[in-house]
């Protein structure tokens, strides 16, 4: 199944709760779903990764996550997790992108579950439809980041039929120089993380600074702290660009690769910038 009802679909789980949030384009607010979270049905997510629990005809993936479910004593330096499923009927041109923040999730080709240790923070899954022929652009952008890819039955066809893929499940080299693909953002950004109190606000470069939203913030009617908050995001002052990063604005970021998933979407700036208006002062 694609993303419901639309291309792109935001899910927000409070903390302690076994209910989320869920925001969808274009237009709409957030709003409270009903179903708890554990159950497999009445909410959007687990209809949409209904995919990846049974074996469903026409249904190709792959899962990563740096603290994958059932898997221990695995070292990886990224931190990114997300599942990528691939439509493969005749006449179907499309694939579904999952970026998430929830470790232990999910387990393929089982029940429907979500961690009960992670109900008590507060988590972001995010769900694009996508044209196939964009694959290989996003498996190229992953290659960048190492991401620990726990769970594969991509064809051996499809995968021969898209380089950066290939090179992602390990067949050829996916090692590049530091720092080999750069590019400067010459904008204010807002940034929700939970900093490790060295790094603050700043505004040392006139046109490029880094503005910390301050914790509380409102989701919808939910108050949200930075403390029990596993999100990391950002808008730009100008736009209408919101992106999720899977680091949190630290200093050790410094030496780790991060995935930055960035959505141009005015609804999705509005509802966040809206979140992001109350910001710590420059140093």
């Amino acid at each position: 199944m694609e993303c419901p009802y639309v291309a792109l679909r935001q899910f927000f789980i409070k903390p302690h709760g076994r209910k989320g949030k869920i925001l969808t384009a274009p237009g709409n607010d957030w709003v409270n779903v009903l179903a708890d979270l554990h159950n497999p049905v009445g909410h959007s997510f687990a209809a949409a990764l209904a995919d990846v629990i049974g074996n469903k005809p026409g249904i190709q993936f792959f899962a990563y996550n740096n603290n994958a479910p059932g898997i221990r004593g695995v070292k990886n330096n990224s931190n990114s997790k997300g599942i990528l499923i691939l439509h493969t009927n005749p006449g179907t041109d499309s694939a579904s992108w999952f970026v998430h923040t929830v470790p232990g999730f999910s387990k393929p080709k089982t029940a429907w579950a979500f961690p009960e240790s992670e109900y008590a923070k507060e988590h972001l899954l995010i769900c694009f439809t996508l044209a196939k022929s964009a694959v290989d652009v996003l498996a190229n952008g992953l290659l960048h980041v190492f991401p620990f890819v726990y769970y594969n039955d991509i064809s051996e066809l499809k995968v021969n039929s898209m380089s950066a893929l290939k090179k992602l499940f390990g067949e050829g080299s996916n090692t590049f120089p530091p720092f080999s693909t750069t590019q400067e953002i010459a904008t204010k950004l807002a940034v929700w993380s939970a900093t490790d109190k060295q790094l603050k606000s700043s505004c040392k470069i006139p046109g490029q600074n880094i503005l910390i939203i301050r914790s509380p913030i409102l989701i919808g009617d939910h108050l949200s702290t930075s403390e029990r908050d596993s999100t990391n995001w950002l808008v730009t002052e100008n736009g209408d660009v919101f992106c999720q990063v899977d680091l949190p604005y630290a200093k050790f970021q410094k030496y780790k690769s991060a995935m930055v998933v960035c959505i141009k979407n005015v609804n999705d700036f509005a509802h966040f910038s809206k979140i992001a208006s109350q910001v710590a002062t420059c140093t």
